[in-house]
């Protein structure tokens, strides 16, 4: 992986400035705000559970300015739900599909839609939304980005999305947002921030 961002910044080592604005990607928002994903220890690492919560609580205490795209709520809506179908599953010995889950245990039904609930009052408390317009210059950097990088689709259009915002700083865990130019990556993933000091793409912000 060919790292052409700006540069890495590991999230354990780096302390927030108020000066600083991030996006936050969709995964970041989900280990925030839905505290049942520890329920699922195969899907999903400690270091990702703990790290980047405690990054965005230091975040907010000193005053970063923290925003959300609201194209995240679709997808933390569609993972919410599966999680608590697998862990409804795991906890009955049960086979059920994701349907029929959803159609026959209202009890179920009114848990998962208080887990978004709750999750989404969280995010729009302690972040804002970006200014999401799409036009032809807005699809331009979108194919660009795809073109340019790795990302996959959702992940291009937050990535364009916080070009259109000036916002240069994303909060992510995943590697694809160290492929495309102009951000600075914060992320706790080992991989990465290994890639990133052979590439002499590591920043430490503490000595700069």
């Amino acid at each position: 992986m060919i790292i052409r961002s700006k540069g890495v910044i590991d999230i354990n080592n780096d302390t927030p400035l108020i000066d600083d604005c991030f996006l936050i990607d969709t995964n970041v928002l989900l280990w925030l705000t839905y505290n049942r994903l520890s329920l699922l220890e195969s899907k999903y690492q400690e270091y990702q559970i703990d790290s980047y919560p405690i990054f965005l609580e230091k975040a907010i205490e000193v005053g970063s300015q923290l925003k959300y795209s609201r194209l995240s709520f679709g997808e933390i809506s569609h993972v919410i739900e599966r999680c608590e179908h697998e862990i409804y599953c795991m906890n009955n010995s049960s086979t059920i599909n994701m349907k029929s889950y959803r159609r026959n245990f209202p009890t179920e039904r009114n848990g998962v839609i208080t887990a978004i609930k709750d999750s989404f009052i969280i995010i729009k408390g302690v972040s804002t939304g970006i200014v999401e317009e799409l036009d032809d210059t807005m699809l331009t950097l979108l194919e660009d980005d795809l073109h340019n990088s790795l990302l996959d689709g959702n992940d291009s259009f937050l990535a364009s999305f916080a070009k259109r915002n000036d916002i240069n700083k994303i909060i992510s865990d995943d590697a694809d947002f160290a492929t495309i130019e102009d951000v600075y990556l914060f992320t706790s993933n080992k991989k990465v921030l290994s890639e990133a000091r052979r590439q002499n793409k590591y920043i430490n912000r503490l000595y700069t």
